[in-house]
């Protein structure tokens, strides 16, 4: 029976460590892409305003600037995208100044906001029933090991099936196996 407890206890604490791991990671790529994200942006606005302002003259600084997060963000354009859960335009030579300059406000924006909801859900990463919940679907995440994935009901409906399956043949199984076997004789 110790040895069930203590299983079940190593379980636990193994899933409850990966979802710190996860949230202290997470985290830190948060604050290392936004700090980026900030120093670059007042990197440029201590620029040099330019003296005339002229068609060309402001074409010119878009181009510096669109050259500039394209060749320091384009690298981080996979860490931005697992971050934000989804693919975002991504920072090109071959769009136009212009564009790069919004694609790059746009994804600092999203960034910052998906950063304040995952400082606001950071409890839930805490939360003592999680690694629970792991433990008790464990088996339907291995049979998408398999590549079988199922909806969240029908996972859940499936672990609870192959538990308590598993707790009957645990202790009825030898039981079970004689009943068969008199069916047959």
């Amino acid at each position: 029976m110790y040895k069930y407890v203590l299983g079940f206890m190593a379980l636990y604490l193994y899933f409850y460590s990966i979802n710190l791991y996860r949230w202290f990671k997470k985290n830190k790529n948060f604050t290392y892409i936004i700090r980026k994200f900030k120093i670059f942006m007042d990197d440029v606005s201590k620029l040099e305003p330019i003296e005339a302002y002229n068609y060309e003259g402001g074409r010119k600084r878009e181009k510096e600037i669109s050259d500039s997060i394209v060749e320091n963000f384009l690298h981080e354009i996979p860490l931005i995208n697992s971050l934000l859960g989804y693919n975002w335009d991504s920072f090109s030579f071959n769009n136009s100044p212009r564009k790069n300059i919004d694609i790059f406000n746009r994804i600092n924006d999203r960034l910052i906001k998906e950063y304040n909801e995952f400082k606001f859900r950071k409890y839930r990463f805490l939360n003592p029933i999680e690694p629970l919940q792991e433990i008790f679907l464990l088996p339907s995440k291995i049979l998408s090991w398999f590549g079988l994935t199922f909806s969240d009901v029908n996972s859940r409906v499936i672990s609870a099936v192959t538990i308590i399956l598993g707790i009957v043949s645990k202790f009825y199984g030898k039981d079970i196996i004689d009943w068969v076997l008199s069916l047959f004789r």
